[in-house]
């Protein structure tokens, strides 16, 4: 079992109301490899809207893992302190 380090970086809010996230699934390790994905305060559904394909560039780390542990910490930021973060970490 190994440790991920998690990454995501807020990029822009759309006109619908969706918060854009760059995501890096290893940022320690391949800080080159991310992708981009959409959450929704209502309803706190990410969605990967650019794939990073993480495991078919030898991470041992999913996009979905990765998303999915991010999103955790962005609702309970947002839960916190009312607002969206600029940047949020996970180690996993």
């Amino acid at each position: 079992m190994g440790v991920f380090h998690f990454k995501g970086v807020f990029k822009e809010k759309t006109e619908d109301g969706r918060f854009l996230y760059f995501f890096y699934p290893d940022y320690i390790e391949a800080g080159e490899v991310g992708g981009v994905f959409a959450i929704k305060p209502n309803d706190w559904q990410p969605v990967i809207v650019v794939e990073a394909n993480a495991e078919q560039k030898g991470l041992v780390s999913t996009d979905h893992r990765c998303v999915s542990g991010l999103a955790a910490k962005i609702k309970k930021h947002f839960e916190a302190e009312g607002q969206m973060p600029t940047e949020v970490f996970r180690i996993s």
